[in-house]
C-alpha cells in the first residue's frame, strides 16, 4: 500500500508538477515536447512494484500515456499563450485537452479541420444526468464482470490474420473483447475523468457515442469511437498534415480537400497504429507481437480514406461490423495473448458475482460445446 501512495504521489504530484515548471518555462515548443514526454515516461519506472496491480497499471496508464500526449498538444500551441495558462487552464487541457484560451482560439481560426468531439458543460450535468451516468457505469461494470468471467471460463484462442467467422468460437471470442474493452473504457472515464472534469469545472468528454450504430468505417472512427483518443490524434496528426498540404493561409482555414483528407487520414490512422504498438511494448511482457496494431489500424485508414476520396458505398451497419469484426484479430491477439485487459489493467470482480457469473457462463459454454 505505501509503494502505492508513493506512486500515486509520483503521477499526480511530481509528474505534474514538472510539466507544470517545463510550461512556464522559457523553453520553445520543441525542447519543451522533448524533456515532458522524456519526464513523464522516465519517471514511473522508478517506482517500487505494487501488489495492487491494477491502479497501478492505471497510473502509469497516465504517465505513460495521457501526460505525453498533452504535452505534444501543447507543442502544438504558441508558447507566448500556453506560458500564460493558468494553473486552473493546465489542469482543465491535461482532463479534457481543451481550455478557455484554446477553445477561443480555435473558435478565431475557423481551419475547418476541428475535430467532432462532443463534450458536455458543467451547466447540462444535472442530477438527472449524473444518476444516467451512473446508471451507465454500472452497467458497464457488470458487462466487464461478464466478460472477464467468459475468459476465465472459455480462455481466448489467438487468431492469426483475418477472422473466420465461420468459426463461432473465435467470433464470440472477439464480441466479447469488443464488450470488455468498452465497459473497461466507459467504468475508468465514469470514475476517473469525471470526477477530474468536475473539479476543474471543465466540460466532460464521453468516450463513446453508441458505436456499435454506426454506419461507415468513417462514422466508427471519425463520430463514435473514443472520443478523447480522438481529439489528440485529430490536433497531433490530422490537423498538421492538412495544414503542411495547404498551399496558402487562405487554404488552411476551408474544409480540407478529398486528398487533403485522405492523406491527413491515413497520418492518423498510422499514429494510432504506433501508439498502440508503444503500449504494447511499455506494458506487455516479453515477447511482443508487433506490427498487428498498425497493420488493423493502416487498414481501416485505406478504407476511411478510400470512403472520402471514392465516394463509394460505406457499407452500412451490417459491412461496418463486419469490416470491425473479420479484421478484429489483428488488434487483439497482442493485447490478450499477453493477457493485458485480463491480467494488467482489471477491475476487481466480487467472489459472489464472480461465482454466478461463472456458474451461468459455464453452463452455456459446456451446453455449446
Amino acid at each position: 500500500m505505501l509503494n502505492l501512495l508513493m506512486n500515486s504521489i509520483g503521477t499526480f504530484a511530481v509528474v505534474p508538477g514538472i510539466l507544470r515548471f517545463l510550461l512556464r518555462s522559457s523553453l520553445s515548443a520543441l525542447p519543451f515536447a522533448a524533456i515532458s514526454v522524456f519526464s513523464t515516461i522516465a519517471i514511473p519506472l522508478l517506482y517500487p512494484p505494487s501488489s495492487i496491480i491494477f491502479l497501478d497499471s492505471i497510473l502509469k496508464i497516465f504517465a505513460w500515456v495521457i501526460f505525453p500526449l498533452r504535452a505534444m498538444e501543447i507543442a502544438t500551441f504558441d508558447r507566448v499563450l500556453t506560458r500564460q495558462w493558468s494553473l486552473t487552464d493546465h489542469a482543465e487541457f491535461v482532463t479534457t485537452g481543451s481550455n478557455a484560451q484554446v477553445r477561443l482560439l480555435e473558435t478565431k481560426k475557423d481551419s475547418g479541420v476541428r475535430p467532432v468531439v462532443v463534450s458536455i458543460p458543467v451547466h447540462e450535468r444535472t442530477l438527472a444526468f449524473h444518476v444516467q451516468h451512473a446508471l451507465k457505469v454500472i452497467l458497464s461494470y457488470l458487462c466487464y464482470s461478464v466478460a472477464r468471467v467468459y475468459f476465465s471460463v472459455s480462455p481466448y484462442a489467438p487468431v492469426v490474420g483475418l477472422l473466420d467467422l465461420r468459426d463461432a468460437k473465435a467470433v464470440v471470442d472477439h464480441v466479447v473483447f469488443l464488450m470488455l474493452l468498452m465497459s473497461l473504457f466507459e467504468v475508468c472515464n465514469g470514475l476517473v475523468l469525471l470526477p477530474l472534469a468536475a473539479a476543474t469545472k471543465s466540460p466532460f468528454v464521453p468516450v463513446f457515442r453508441a458505436p456499435l450504430l454506426a454506419t461507415s468505417i468513417r462514422d466508427f472512427w471519425s463520430r463514435r469511437w473514443n472520443m478523447i483518443i480522438k481529439g489528440i490524434l485529430h490536433r497531433l496528426s490530422f490537423a498538421v498534415v492538412v495544414s503542411m498540404l495547404s498551399k496558402s493561409p487562405s487554404e488552411k482555414r476551408q474544409k480540407p480537400t478529398k486528398v487533403q483528407f485522405g492523406v491527413a487520414s491515413m497520418a492518423a490512422f498510422f499514429m494510432s497504429g504506433m501508439l498502440h504498438e508503444y503500449l504494447i511494448y511499455m506494458f506487455v511482457p516479453k515477447p511482443h507481437i508487433f506490427g498487428e496494431n498498425t497493420l488493423f489500424f493502416m487498414l481501416h485508414g485505406v478504407f476511411c480514406a478510400g470512403q472520402v476520396l471514392g465516394g463509394g458505398s460505406s457499407g452500412g451497419w451490417v459491412g461496418t461490423m463486419g469490416l470491425l469484426l473479420l479484421t478484429s484479430p489483428l488488434f487483439v491477439r497482442a493485447y490478450e495473448t499477453a493477457g493485458f485487459f485480463s491480467r494488467l489493467v482489471v477491475f476487481p470482480v466480487p467472489e459472489v458475482l464472480w461465482v454466478s457469473l461463472r456458474s451461468v457462463i459455464s453452463s452455456i459454454v459446456g451446453s455449446r460445446a
